[in-house]
């Protein structure tokens, strides 16, 4: 197999902790001004946009052709916001006025579509949709041994001279970052070390902190030459159960690896706090004066407080499962993962509720990103009651009556198997989709194909014709 090329760029979040050439007084207010100007422009922009889609829809009606914007505008729809925004008057330099605008420009065109169909609004920003945007050339990040600093050019000369600062750095403000140990400072340091390439990056407010969303770019990362998959099965007796194959195309399995992860961690976690929030829960109109008039924050405190337990308790284990997953991977030589797809999976499943599931899905893409590692959801359809070793699709194969929801035998074969081993084993085939929708079609099964609004629905298999029924 060839080696592959992937680019990945990723971001990080650093609190700001303070200025280190100012006061906060004075650089929270520019931060303030700069996000309500960014909100403005984006919203301008956004209206020029949908100025020049309306003329060009009045123009393709009349003369039943379509203008494109160079042939109306004589520019480029960016250049003609530029134009149309001066940055003269605000607070910003010209480099953060164009990241603010092409922003916007590309949020439209890529909405735009879907804004025609009547499927998405055109799109308005809130301040919480606008961050001050830094431009890679604007800012840079550097260390002196005991503190990591952001230097940005927040402000353009004019306005920095009107606020009483000079000299060469006066429309710049350096601030303290705040790192801590193991990702969050390996990545800041192969920035600094110009392993990772510095990219356009945004300072954001989250409630009363200011952050650096840090952007970088990992470069061009080789996959392994290795030819092996790796297919992840997800479900309540074990929340991962994976499976290493051969990306060889063919039906069969021919793998030499696999492992699980136990629940019982999360099952014990699940079931104790659920107790112990029924029972809060019950409690609450018996609860004591001084927590009654306080509003419904307050009544619900303990409540709340369970809930981010639990939720802080996901995140952990979640990080820990996908970190060992990864490092399987890698020392396995995988160049990919194969998982299903649970998009299509209804919100009210008990499976869902049960567990973070998407998160966990979610911190597996991005470390296998950061390894180089191609991740492809695949169609859940008949994973679990597919025979791994002869194909054969049966919901006999899984005679949960029998041994629990854990039991896999084939009516054809006669496999016994761990069912969620097999589901992983099944899932690590390459194709697998095209080979399941293949032996449903010929045995004339309902088959759930994954359609443009993100549902999964049934198919006839035999005409290939999308029935509304959803997944």
């Amino acid at each position: 197999m060839k080696n592959k090329k992937i680019k990945n760029i990723l971001t990080m979040k650093y609190k700001i902790i303070k200025p280190s050439n100012g006061n906060w007084k004075e650089l929270g207010k520019i931060l303030n001004d700069l996000t309500y100007e960014t909100r403005k422009m984006l919203n301008k922009t956004s209206s020029i946009c949908m100025e020049f889609n309306g003329f060009s829809t009045f123009y393709k009606d009349k003369y039943d052709l379509f203008c494109k914007e160079k042939d109306i505008l004589e520019r480029s729809l960016f250049d003609h916001c530029v134009k149309n925004i001066p940055y003269i008057d605000t607070l910003m330099g010209s480099r953060m006025h164009s990241a603010v605008i092409k922003s916007a420009v590309d949020k439209w065109n890529s909405d735009f579509k879907d804004v025609q169909k009547g499927l998405k609004r055109v799109p308005q920003y809130s301040n919480n949709d606008s961050p001050i945007f830094l431009d890679s050339q604007a800012f840079k990040i550097y260390c002196d041994n005991i503190n990591y600093y952001l230097s940005a050019t927040l402000i353009n000369p004019d306005h920095a001279i009107s606020l009483g600062r000079v000299g060469c750095k006066k429309g710049i403000f350096e601030c303290v970052l705040q790192v801590t140990k193991g990702t969050q400072k390996s990545i800041i340091d192969k920035c600094i070390g110009k392993e990772y390439k510095i990219c356009g990056s945004k300072i954001k407010k989250e409630g009363n902190d200011w952050y650096l969303l840090l952007a970088y770019d990992l470069g061009e990362i080789k996959k392994s030459e290795s030819k092996n998959i790796m297919g992840i099965d997800m479900g309540i007796v074990y929340p991962i159960y994976f499976s290493i194959n051969e990306s060889e195309i063919t039906n069969e399995y021919k793998g030499y690896v696999n492992g699980k992860i136990e629940g019982g961690e999360i099952e014990n976690l699940r079931k104790s706090v659920e107790g112990e929030r029924r029972s809060l829960q019950k409690q609450l109109k018996y609860c004591s004066d001084n927590r009654h008039g306080h509003g419904k924050n307050t009544l619900l405190a303990p409540v709340t407080k369970i809930g981010n337990k639990v939720s802080m308790f996901q995140k952990s284990v979640n990080h820990k499962y996908s970190k060992y997953i990864i490092d399987e991977a890698i020392k396995n030589k995988c160049y990919l993962i194969q998982m299903e797809d649970l998009s299509g999976i209804g919100k009210s499943s008990k499976f869902l509720r049960n567990w973070s599931y998407f998160s966990l899905q979610t911190d597996i893409e991005y470390k296998a990103k950061m390894a180089g590692i191609e991740v492809v959801k695949i169609n859940p359809m008949y994973t679990s009651q597919r025979c791994s070793k002869c194909g054969s699709i049966h919901d006999g194969n899984r005679p949960k009556d029998k041994k629990g929801q854990a039991y896999f035998k084939c009516v054809s074969c006669g496999l016994e198997i761990n069912a969620d081993r097999n589901a992983s084993i099944n899932i690590s085939i390459i194709g697998i989709d095209d080979i399941i929708e293949k032996e449903a079609n010929r045995l004339g099964l309902r088959y759930k194909k994954k359609a443009k609004d993100g549902e999964y629905k049934e198919v006839d298999t035999f005409n290939d014709i999308l029935i509304t029924q959803t997944f």
